[in-house]
């Protein structure tokens, strides 16, 4: 297992990660997102790095009538979600699981600034969507992520230390 899902697995406490997927800035841009989907009139949507199913949450809120999927690489938030009745599989994003053009639109939300190469996950995205994909990411630039907290710098693929890391 590499460090970074390791780290998913092994550090990230479900509650933590549901906290952090409903602040109110996360459910704005999910529900930015279904919005989209909505007007777009897409039937089906992969949510890749689905975690435990929040963009399942907020479009089933909007009462959204759309078939949602979505996989995850971590499986405790595959079993939470699953727990919720939320259809989220176990997989990961560089080789999706599923036939060629079989979902309106794939996104990814947040997802592609965790990976050491974003382009594998891309291509599998535009190989399993019919119409789109969309993607939104929050990685910070190197001379601004000053401000991360150490136990936060792990999470961030591609952190260096060097004159910009405080500790």
């Amino acid at each position: 297992m590499d460090k970074h899902l390791s780290y998913w697995e092994n550090n990230v406490d479900v509650k933590d990660f549901t906290n952090w997927h409903s602040t109110t800035d996360h459910i704005h841009k999910l529900s930015l997102l279904s919005g989209y989907i909505h007007n777009r009139e897409y039937n089906s949507v992969l949510d890749c790095g689905a975690g435990n199913g929040t963009l399942y949450k907020v479009l089933k809120g909007l009462n959204l009538d759309i078939k949602y999927k979505g996989i995850d690489l971590t499986q405790k938030l595959v079993a939470d979600a699953q727990n919720s009745m939320i259809d989220v599989e176990y997989g990961d994003i560089e080789q999706l699981p599923f036939e060629n053009e079989s979902y309106d639109v794939c996104v990814a939300v947040d997802i592609l600034n965790h990976l050491y190469d974003y382009r594998p996950a891309l291509r599998e995205m535009f190989r399993v969507a019919k119409k789109n994909i969309v993607f939104t990411t929050f990685k910070p630039s190197v001379g601004n992520v000053g401000y991360l907290f150490p136990v936060q710098k792990p999470m961030v693929i591609g952190w260096y230390p060097g004159a910009w890391d405080r500790g």
